[in-house]
């Protein structure tokens, strides 16, 4: 009830930060966390740079994440490496690892 002075417990919390740097032209890093808590069945969406998009990552329960990023350029193209790591109600998930390459299509 609204009007009762009843104090309503939060359905989602999130908290995340975010730095990126980039040192030179096509170099860039960046480190990102976040801390977040809902309960069951309603998910935290966090979103993602990848090579070719955007992605929005599902997270529910309580923990927290870390992800680790590094782009420069290679063979004509741009590598990106990820290495999330990864926490949820206390217990510690396999580190996860990306690796892409891409280039730009040229049109004539």
């Amino acid at each position: 009830m609204a009007g009762s002075g009843e104090i309503l417990p939060r359905a989602r919390r999130v908290a995340s930060a975010r730095f990126q740097a980039r040192p030179a032209p096509g170099f860039a890093c960046a480190v990102s966390a976040a801390v977040y808590r809902s309960r069951a069945g309603e998910p935290q969406y966090l979103d993602e740079d990848e090579a070719d998009r955007r992605v929005l990552r599902a997270l529910s329960g309580a923990g927290r994440r870390t992800r680790a990023e590094i782009e420069f350029p290679a063979a004509g193209g741009s590598v990106r490496a990820a290495l999330t790591l990864a926490e949820t109600a206390g217990r510690a998930s396999p580190p996860q690892w990306t690796l892409d390459w891409s280039r730009r299509a040229r049109t004539r």
